[in-house]
Parts: structure tokens; sequence; C-alpha cells
């Protein structure tokens, strides 16, 4: 019996390939703060953040947590897409 390659790609048990961890979203469990670390080996700028509620505000600590991610990849990796 043969398995395709999208049966075997999408069993729990088997993974394609590895997976890469390029950056992590910290967020508190009030979400109250937060921040984002890269792990991309040379990154100019490896820590985003923190921003917190009562500093910053709870709109712009939500627009924070939107959308760091891709803005940072955008200024420091120029990446646009995921």
């Amino acid at each position: 019996m043969t398995t395709s390659p999208a049966q075997a790609r999408d069993a729990p048990s088997r993974s394609p390939e590895p997976q890469r961890i390029a950056g992590v979203l910290h967020v508190d469990l009030d979400g109250r703060r937060a921040r984002y670390i890269c792990h991309r080996f040379g990154c100019p700028r490896p820590v985003e953040g923190p921003v917190t509620a009562a500093q910053h505000g709870a709109v712009e600590l939500r627009a924070f947590i939107a959308g760091v991610r891709d803005a940072h990849r955008a200024a420091f990796h120029k990446e646009t897409d995921r």
C-alpha cells in the first residue's frame, strides 16, 4: 500500500520538513503587556517592545499584537509576505 504525499503530510505522526521558529510574540495572561522576540541570526533589533496598556493604551497594545510580526519582518528582514 502506498501513501500519497498529501496523506503523509497531513498525518499527525509525520512531518514533511522541520518547522523553524523565527520569532515569538509574548503576551501576558492579563493582556496588558506584549513584546516580540526575533530569533533570526544577526537580527539588528531582536526585541520589539514591551508595549503596555498602562503606558501606550489598550488600542495601541492591540495594534502592536496584531501587526508586530509583519512590521518587524518588513523593516529588518525585507520580507513582506508570509
